[in-house]
């Protein structure tokens, strides 16, 4: 089950930042796919960071996941577009976060 809530908190909102920042960098080298910044985030800490620089590459959240590695157990990652649930040239970014016990996802815009 999951819940939708949209009131944002402080620090959901400085986390979010970072995450547009990082999805910036991959402006220009994406197409046709978005530009997508993710942050991994755990007891006001940063984890993980990472951006999708190339199509067919990985997205956001496999490098910010990679970074935080397993400390992203029971952490609330931030993601400028809502991760990916299919398999295309990569595998789905939800199932990533599921897998690696990521508690919260916080999105700045549905897909």
């Amino acid at each position: 089950m999951t819940e939708l809530n949209t009131d944002a908190q402080p620090d959901d909102l400085f986390w979010m930042r970072r995450a547009i920042e990082l999805a910036r960098l991959g402006q220009y080298s994406t197409k046709p796919n978005p530009n997508v910044g993710c942050v991994i985030v755990k007891d006001a800490q940063l984890l993980g960071e990472g951006f999708h620089p190339r199509a067919g590459q990985p997205h956001a959240e496999v490098f910010a996941l990679r970074q935080a590695a397993e400390q992203a157990q029971g952490a609330t990652a931030y993601v400028t577009l809502e991760p990916c649930a299919h398999y295309g040239r990569t595998p789905p970014c939800a199932k990533a976060l599921v897998d690696a016990g990521v508690v919260k996802v916080v999105v700045a815009c549905p897909d």
